[in-house]
Protein backbone atom coordinates (compact mmCIF):
# COMPACT_ATOMS: atom_id res chain seq x y z
CA UNK A 1 0.00 0.00 0.00
CA UNK A 2 1.25 3.47 -0.85
CA UNK A 3 1.91 5.61 2.20
CA UNK A 4 -0.31 8.47 0.99
CA UNK A 5 -3.30 6.14 1.41
CA UNK A 6 -2.75 5.55 5.13
CA UNK A 7 -5.26 7.25 7.44
CA UNK A 8 -5.08 7.63 11.20
CA UNK A 9 -8.16 9.36 12.58
CA UNK A 10 -8.81 10.13 16.24
CA UNK A 11 -12.12 11.44 17.51
CA UNK A 12 -15.36 10.71 19.28
CA UNK A 13 -17.47 9.03 16.60
CA UNK A 14 -20.78 7.27 16.45
CA UNK A 15 -20.50 4.15 14.31
CA UNK A 16 -23.20 2.65 12.10
CA UNK A 17 -22.61 -0.36 9.88
CA UNK A 18 -24.08 -2.40 7.03
CA UNK A 19 -22.85 -5.93 6.29
CA UNK A 20 -22.65 -6.99 2.65
CA UNK A 21 -23.47 -10.53 1.50
CA UNK A 22 -19.77 -11.37 1.33
CA UNK A 23 -19.19 -10.20 4.90
CA UNK A 24 -17.60 -6.84 4.08
CA UNK A 25 -18.71 -4.14 6.50
CA UNK A 26 -19.55 -0.61 5.37
CA UNK A 27 -19.33 1.67 8.39
CA UNK A 28 -20.33 5.29 8.87
CA UNK A 29 -18.25 7.28 11.37
CA UNK A 30 -19.98 10.51 12.31
CA UNK A 31 -20.06 13.08 15.13
CA UNK A 32 -22.40 12.19 17.97
CA UNK A 33 -26.04 12.58 17.01
CA UNK A 34 -25.51 12.36 13.25
CA UNK A 35 -25.46 8.63 12.60
CA UNK A 36 -28.85 8.71 10.86
CA UNK A 37 -27.54 11.28 8.37
CA UNK A 38 -24.92 8.94 6.93
CA UNK A 39 -27.19 5.97 6.20
CA UNK A 40 -28.23 7.26 2.77
CA UNK A 41 -24.67 7.14 1.43
CA UNK A 42 -23.76 4.00 3.35
CA UNK A 43 -26.41 2.23 1.31
CA UNK A 44 -25.04 3.70 -1.91
CA UNK A 45 -21.49 2.70 -0.88
CA UNK A 46 -22.52 -0.89 -0.24
CA UNK A 47 -24.18 -1.08 -3.67
CA UNK A 48 -21.17 0.60 -5.32
CA UNK A 49 -18.76 -1.96 -3.88
CA UNK A 50 -20.84 -4.77 -5.35
CA UNK A 51 -21.07 -2.92 -8.68
CA UNK A 52 -17.30 -2.47 -8.94
CA UNK A 53 -16.60 -6.05 -7.87
CA UNK A 54 -18.77 -7.23 -10.75
CA UNK A 55 -17.55 -4.59 -13.23
CA UNK A 56 -13.83 -5.23 -12.65
CA UNK A 57 -14.17 -8.92 -11.82
CA UNK A 58 -11.94 -8.28 -8.80
CA UNK A 59 -13.18 -8.55 -5.19
CA UNK A 60 -12.88 -5.61 -2.83
CA UNK A 61 -9.64 -6.59 -1.04
CA UNK A 62 -10.37 -5.37 2.51
CA UNK A 63 -12.76 -6.55 5.24
CA UNK A 64 -14.37 -3.12 5.71
CA UNK A 65 -14.90 0.32 4.23
CA UNK A 66 -15.34 3.30 6.54
CA UNK A 67 -17.03 6.53 5.47
CA UNK A 68 -15.57 9.08 7.88
CA UNK A 69 -17.12 12.50 8.42
CA UNK A 70 -14.60 15.28 9.12
CA UNK A 71 -15.27 18.95 9.72
CA UNK A 72 -12.44 20.42 7.63
CA UNK A 73 -9.97 19.17 5.01
CA UNK A 74 -8.42 20.44 1.78
CA UNK A 75 -10.60 18.37 -0.56
CA UNK A 76 -14.25 17.27 -0.53
CA UNK A 77 -13.07 13.69 0.01
CA UNK A 78 -9.96 11.52 0.13
CA UNK A 79 -9.73 7.86 -0.92
CA UNK A 80 -7.67 6.50 1.99
CA UNK A 81 -7.70 2.74 1.59
CA UNK A 82 -10.58 1.27 3.53
CA UNK A 83 -11.39 4.57 5.26
CA UNK A 84 -12.61 7.36 2.98
CA UNK A 85 -12.79 10.80 4.57
CA UNK A 86 -15.50 13.23 3.50
CA UNK A 87 -16.31 16.76 4.48
CA UNK A 88 -19.35 16.61 6.73
CA UNK A 89 -21.36 18.68 4.25
CA UNK A 90 -20.78 15.97 1.61
CA UNK A 91 -21.51 12.90 3.71
CA UNK A 92 -24.22 13.96 6.13
CA UNK A 93 -27.64 14.85 4.76
CA UNK A 94 -31.35 14.24 5.06
CA UNK A 95 -32.63 12.94 1.69
CA UNK A 96 -36.10 14.27 2.52
CA UNK A 97 -34.99 17.91 2.80
CA UNK A 98 -31.78 18.12 0.74
CA UNK A 99 -32.11 19.46 -2.84
CA UNK A 100 -31.90 16.70 -5.46
CA UNK A 101 -28.99 18.33 -7.28
CA UNK A 102 -26.90 18.35 -4.08
CA UNK A 103 -27.74 14.71 -3.33
CA UNK A 104 -26.62 13.78 -6.84
CA UNK A 105 -23.39 15.77 -6.62
CA UNK A 106 -22.50 14.18 -3.29
CA UNK A 107 -23.45 10.74 -4.57
CA UNK A 108 -20.96 11.24 -7.41
CA UNK A 109 -18.29 11.99 -4.79
CA UNK A 110 -19.08 8.74 -2.95
CA UNK A 111 -19.03 6.68 -6.17
CA UNK A 112 -15.83 8.44 -7.28
CA UNK A 113 -13.90 7.69 -4.10
CA UNK A 114 -14.99 4.06 -3.97
CA UNK A 115 -13.76 3.53 -7.55
CA UNK A 116 -10.31 4.51 -6.26
CA UNK A 117 -10.28 1.40 -4.07
CA UNK A 118 -9.43 -0.36 -7.34
CA UNK A 119 -8.20 2.41 -9.67
CA UNK A 120 -5.58 4.13 -7.56
CA UNK A 121 -5.29 1.98 -4.44
CA UNK A 122 -5.22 -1.67 -5.51
CA UNK A 123 -3.34 -0.49 -8.61
CA UNK A 124 -1.28 2.62 -7.88
CA UNK A 125 0.63 5.02 -10.10
CA UNK A 126 4.40 4.88 -10.41
CA UNK A 127 4.41 8.67 -10.23
CA UNK A 128 2.06 11.63 -10.41
CA UNK A 129 2.75 12.28 -14.12
CA UNK A 130 -0.11 9.83 -14.79
CA UNK A 131 -2.62 11.19 -12.26
CA UNK A 132 -5.25 11.19 -15.02
CA UNK A 133 -5.27 7.37 -14.75
CA UNK A 134 -6.59 7.77 -11.22
CA UNK A 135 -8.78 10.83 -11.47
CA UNK A 136 -9.93 10.60 -15.08
CA UNK A 137 -11.13 7.02 -14.70
CA UNK A 138 -12.72 7.73 -11.31
CA UNK A 139 -14.61 10.70 -12.77
CA UNK A 140 -15.75 8.52 -15.68
CA UNK A 141 -16.65 5.45 -13.64
CA UNK A 142 -18.68 7.40 -11.08
CA UNK A 143 -21.19 8.04 -13.87
CA UNK A 144 -21.28 4.35 -14.81
CA UNK A 145 -22.12 3.45 -11.21
CA UNK A 146 -24.89 5.98 -10.81
CA UNK A 147 -26.35 5.28 -14.25
CA UNK A 148 -26.87 1.69 -13.07
CA UNK A 149 -27.69 2.19 -9.39
CA UNK A 150 -29.55 5.51 -9.58
CA UNK A 151 -30.93 5.80 -13.15
CA UNK A 152 -33.25 8.63 -12.12
CA UNK A 153 -30.15 10.84 -11.79
CA UNK A 154 -29.70 10.70 -15.61
CA UNK A 155 -25.95 10.80 -15.04
CA UNK A 156 -24.83 10.58 -18.66
CA UNK A 157 -27.02 13.47 -19.77
CA UNK A 158 -25.52 15.62 -17.01
CA UNK A 159 -22.02 14.37 -17.82
CA UNK A 160 -21.93 16.56 -20.92
CA UNK A 161 -23.11 19.67 -19.07
CA UNK A 162 -20.69 19.15 -16.21
CA UNK A 163 -17.61 17.09 -17.07
CA UNK A 164 -17.39 17.56 -20.85
CA UNK A 165 -18.09 21.27 -20.68
CA UNK A 166 -15.57 21.74 -17.84
CA UNK A 167 -12.94 20.00 -19.96
CA UNK A 168 -13.60 22.28 -22.94
CA UNK A 169 -13.46 25.44 -20.83
CA UNK A 170 -10.22 24.38 -19.12
CA UNK A 171 -8.52 23.39 -22.39
CA UNK A 172 -9.75 26.15 -24.71
CA UNK A 173 -6.68 28.43 -24.71
CA UNK A 174 -3.34 26.83 -25.53
CA UNK A 175 -1.35 29.38 -23.53
CA UNK A 176 -3.35 28.62 -20.37
CA UNK A 177 -3.64 24.84 -20.48
CA UNK A 178 -1.30 21.84 -20.27
CA UNK A 179 -1.24 18.23 -21.49
CA UNK A 180 -3.14 15.59 -19.54
CA UNK A 181 0.13 13.75 -18.97
CA UNK A 182 2.51 16.27 -17.46
CA UNK A 183 5.90 15.96 -15.79
CA UNK A 184 5.67 16.39 -12.03
CA UNK A 185 9.25 17.04 -10.87
CA UNK A 186 8.55 16.79 -7.14
CA UNK A 187 5.66 16.53 -4.64
CA UNK A 188 5.63 20.30 -4.21
CA UNK A 189 4.33 20.58 -7.79
CA UNK A 190 1.32 18.32 -7.21
CA UNK A 191 -1.17 21.15 -6.93
CA UNK A 192 -0.52 21.97 -10.60
CA UNK A 193 -2.08 18.71 -11.80
CA UNK A 194 -5.16 18.38 -9.59
CA UNK A 195 -7.31 20.40 -11.96
CA UNK A 196 -9.99 20.05 -14.63
CA UNK A 197 -7.44 18.82 -17.16
CA UNK A 198 -6.64 15.74 -15.06
CA UNK A 199 -10.21 15.20 -13.85
CA UNK A 200 -12.55 16.41 -16.59
CA UNK A 201 -10.44 16.09 -19.72
CA UNK A 202 -8.95 12.88 -18.32
CA UNK A 203 -12.49 11.55 -17.92
CA UNK A 204 -13.46 12.57 -21.47
CA UNK A 205 -10.39 10.71 -22.76
CA UNK A 206 -11.49 7.59 -20.82
CA UNK A 207 -14.83 7.96 -22.59
CA UNK A 208 -12.98 8.19 -25.91
CA UNK A 209 -11.09 4.98 -25.08
CA UNK A 210 -14.40 3.27 -24.34
CA UNK A 211 -15.84 4.52 -27.64
CA UNK A 212 -12.70 3.41 -29.50
CA UNK A 213 -12.91 -0.10 -28.02
CA UNK A 214 -16.61 -0.06 -28.90
CA UNK A 215 -17.87 -3.19 -27.19
CA UNK A 216 -18.87 -2.70 -23.52
CA UNK A 217 -17.83 -6.20 -22.46
CA UNK A 218 -14.46 -5.85 -24.19
CA UNK A 219 -13.87 -2.51 -22.45
CA UNK A 220 -14.66 -4.11 -19.08
CA UNK A 221 -12.31 -6.97 -19.94
CA UNK A 222 -9.52 -4.46 -20.63
CA UNK A 223 -9.96 -2.80 -17.24
CA UNK A 224 -10.35 -6.13 -15.45
CA UNK A 225 -7.18 -7.53 -17.04
CA UNK A 226 -5.26 -4.38 -16.10
CA UNK A 227 -6.36 -4.51 -12.46
CA UNK A 228 -5.73 -8.25 -12.11
CA UNK A 229 -2.28 -7.99 -13.67
CA UNK A 230 -1.15 -5.00 -11.63
CA UNK A 231 -2.88 -5.55 -8.28
CA UNK A 232 -0.60 -4.36 -5.44
CA UNK A 233 1.78 -2.92 -8.04
CA UNK A 234 2.58 0.44 -9.61
CA UNK A 235 1.78 1.36 -13.19
CA UNK A 236 1.94 4.08 -15.82
CA UNK A 237 -0.25 4.96 -18.79
CA UNK A 238 1.58 2.63 -21.18
CA UNK A 239 0.72 -0.41 -19.04
CA UNK A 240 -3.01 0.09 -19.53
CA UNK A 241 -2.70 0.99 -23.21
CA UNK A 242 -0.54 -2.08 -23.92
CA UNK A 243 -3.21 -4.33 -22.43
CA UNK A 244 -5.91 -2.65 -24.51
CA UNK A 245 -3.77 -3.02 -27.66
CA UNK A 246 -3.25 -6.73 -26.95
CA UNK A 247 -6.91 -7.49 -26.28
CA UNK A 248 -8.10 -5.51 -29.31
CA UNK A 249 -5.63 -7.41 -31.48
CA UNK A 250 -7.01 -10.71 -30.13
CA UNK A 251 -10.53 -9.51 -30.87
CA UNK A 252 -9.48 -8.42 -34.39
CA UNK A 253 -10.57 -4.87 -33.75
CA UNK A 254 -10.86 -3.16 -37.11
CA UNK A 255 -10.01 0.49 -36.46
CA UNK A 256 -6.75 0.34 -38.43
CA UNK A 257 -4.83 2.04 -35.61
CA UNK A 258 -3.76 0.83 -32.16
CA UNK A 259 -5.46 2.34 -29.14
CA UNK A 260 -2.08 3.56 -27.88
CA UNK A 261 -1.40 5.34 -31.20
CA UNK A 262 -4.89 6.82 -31.08
CA UNK A 263 -4.89 8.06 -27.49
CA UNK A 264 -1.29 9.17 -26.77
CA UNK A 265 -1.54 12.41 -28.80
CA UNK A 266 -4.62 13.32 -26.76
CA UNK A 267 -2.81 13.00 -23.45
CA UNK A 268 0.60 14.28 -24.55
CA UNK A 269 -0.58 17.41 -26.37
CA UNK A 270 -2.48 20.33 -24.85
CA UNK A 271 -5.72 21.79 -26.22
CA UNK A 272 -8.12 20.04 -28.64
CA UNK A 273 -9.18 20.20 -32.29
CA UNK A 274 -11.98 21.79 -34.24
CA UNK A 275 -13.46 19.67 -37.02
CA UNK A 276 -14.76 21.74 -39.93
CA UNK A 277 -17.22 19.86 -42.13
CA UNK A 278 -17.74 21.59 -45.48
CA UNK A 279 -20.27 20.19 -47.95
CA UNK A 280 -18.63 19.74 -51.36
CA UNK A 281 -21.45 17.86 -53.08
CA UNK A 282 -24.92 16.41 -52.48
CA UNK A 283 -23.42 13.54 -50.51
CA UNK A 284 -19.83 14.68 -49.93
CA UNK A 285 -18.03 16.65 -47.23
CA UNK A 286 -14.49 17.83 -46.77
CA UNK A 287 -13.37 17.22 -43.18
CA UNK A 288 -10.57 19.47 -41.89
CA UNK A 289 -9.05 19.61 -38.44
CA UNK A 290 -7.14 22.39 -36.68
CA UNK A 291 -6.42 23.35 -33.08
CA UNK A 292 -9.04 25.51 -31.40
CA UNK A 293 -6.29 28.06 -30.59
CA UNK A 294 -4.85 28.20 -34.11
CA UNK A 295 -6.04 31.75 -34.73
CA UNK A 296 -4.28 33.16 -31.66
CA UNK A 297 -1.20 30.97 -31.16
CA UNK A 298 1.32 29.93 -33.83
CA UNK A 299 2.30 26.83 -31.84
CA UNK A 300 -1.21 25.51 -32.23
CA UNK A 301 -0.85 25.21 -36.00
CA UNK A 302 1.57 22.29 -35.55
CA UNK A 303 -0.83 20.20 -33.46
CA UNK A 304 -2.58 17.23 -35.03
CA UNK A 305 -4.80 14.55 -33.49
CA UNK A 306 -6.21 11.20 -34.62
CA UNK A 307 -9.95 11.92 -34.39
CA UNK A 308 -12.58 9.21 -34.17
CA UNK A 309 -15.43 10.75 -36.15
CA UNK A 310 -18.71 9.04 -35.32
CA UNK A 311 -21.39 10.24 -37.73
CA UNK A 312 -25.14 9.99 -38.23
CA UNK A 313 -27.35 11.05 -41.13
CA UNK A 314 -30.86 12.47 -40.93
CA UNK A 315 -31.99 9.07 -42.21
CA UNK A 316 -30.54 7.29 -39.19
CA UNK A 317 -27.52 5.82 -40.97
CA UNK A 318 -24.45 5.73 -38.68
CA UNK A 319 -20.76 4.97 -39.02
CA UNK A 320 -17.28 5.86 -37.85
CA UNK A 321 -13.90 6.78 -39.28
CA UNK A 322 -10.49 7.83 -37.97
CA UNK A 323 -9.22 11.16 -39.27
CA UNK A 324 -5.43 11.16 -38.91
CA UNK A 325 -4.77 13.77 -41.58
CA UNK A 326 -5.32 17.54 -41.72
CA UNK A 327 -8.14 16.95 -44.17
CA UNK A 328 -10.02 14.09 -45.76
CA UNK A 329 -13.00 13.69 -48.05
CA UNK A 330 -16.08 11.98 -46.62
CA UNK A 331 -18.60 10.52 -49.04
CA UNK A 332 -21.98 8.83 -48.67
CA UNK A 333 -22.37 8.10 -52.38
CA UNK A 334 -21.97 4.34 -51.88
CA UNK A 335 -24.23 4.30 -48.81
CA UNK A 336 -27.45 6.10 -49.83
CA UNK A 337 -29.53 6.23 -52.98
CA UNK A 338 -28.94 8.99 -55.48
CA UNK A 339 -32.31 10.67 -54.97
CA UNK A 340 -32.11 10.84 -51.15
CA UNK A 341 -31.44 14.25 -49.63
CA UNK A 342 -29.14 13.83 -46.65
CA UNK A 343 -27.13 15.79 -44.18
CA UNK A 344 -24.58 14.38 -41.74
CA UNK A 345 -24.06 15.18 -38.07
CA UNK A 346 -20.47 14.53 -37.02
CA UNK A 347 -19.39 13.58 -33.48
CA UNK A 348 -22.61 11.65 -33.03
CA UNK A 349 -23.10 10.92 -29.32
CA UNK A 350 -20.48 13.52 -28.36
CA UNK A 351 -17.94 10.75 -27.73
CA UNK A 352 -15.02 12.74 -29.18
CA UNK A 353 -13.30 15.70 -27.58
CA UNK A 354 -13.66 18.20 -30.39
CA UNK A 355 -16.05 20.83 -31.69
CA UNK A 356 -17.62 20.47 -35.14
CA UNK A 357 -18.28 23.53 -37.31
CA UNK A 358 -20.57 23.51 -40.35
CA UNK A 359 -21.56 26.04 -42.97
CA UNK A 360 -24.61 28.13 -42.09
CA UNK A 361 -26.80 26.19 -44.52
CA UNK A 362 -25.89 22.90 -42.82
CA UNK A 363 -26.57 24.31 -39.36
CA UNK A 364 -29.97 25.45 -40.57
CA UNK A 365 -30.86 21.99 -41.90
CA UNK A 366 -29.86 20.39 -38.62
CA UNK A 367 -31.76 22.96 -36.57
CA UNK A 368 -34.92 21.97 -38.43
CA UNK A 369 -34.43 18.36 -37.27
CA UNK A 370 -33.15 19.15 -33.77
CA UNK A 371 -36.17 17.52 -32.12
CA UNK A 372 -35.18 14.13 -33.55
CA UNK A 373 -31.63 14.33 -32.16
CA UNK A 374 -30.59 12.53 -28.99
CA UNK A 375 -30.01 14.68 -25.92
CA UNK A 376 -26.25 14.31 -26.35
CA UNK A 377 -26.40 15.46 -29.98
CA UNK A 378 -28.69 18.38 -29.17
CA UNK A 379 -26.20 19.45 -26.53
CA UNK A 380 -23.39 19.19 -29.07
CA UNK A 381 -25.22 21.30 -31.62
CA UNK A 382 -26.27 24.02 -29.18
CA UNK A 383 -22.94 24.08 -27.34
CA UNK A 384 -21.07 24.43 -30.63
CA UNK A 385 -23.23 27.42 -31.52
CA UNK A 386 -22.53 29.12 -28.18
CA UNK A 387 -18.77 28.57 -28.51
CA UNK A 388 -18.41 29.60 -32.15
CA UNK A 389 -20.98 32.35 -32.68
Amino acid sequence: MSTYLLLCVVGKFETTEIALKNGIKVRGLTPEGYSASVKHFMQLASEAIEFYEDYFGVPYPLPKLDLVSVHAMEFRAMENWGAITFLSKVLLLDPETTPAELIQRNARSVAHEISHMWFGNLVTLKWWDDIWLNEGFARYLEHHVLDTLRPSFRSWDKYLQQVYQNAVEADWVLAKTHPVQITVPDPDSLSDVFDNISYAKGSVICRMIHAFVGDDDLFKKCLSTYIKKYSFKNTETRDLLNIIDELLAEAQHGAGIKCSEFILPWIQQPCFPVLRATRTGPKKYMLQQYCVSSNVDERAKKLLWPIQVNWMTNKGLTGSLILKERSKEFSLEDKVSEEEEVFVYFNHGMKGFYITIYDDAEFKKMAEHLGSFSEADRFGMLYTLTKTS
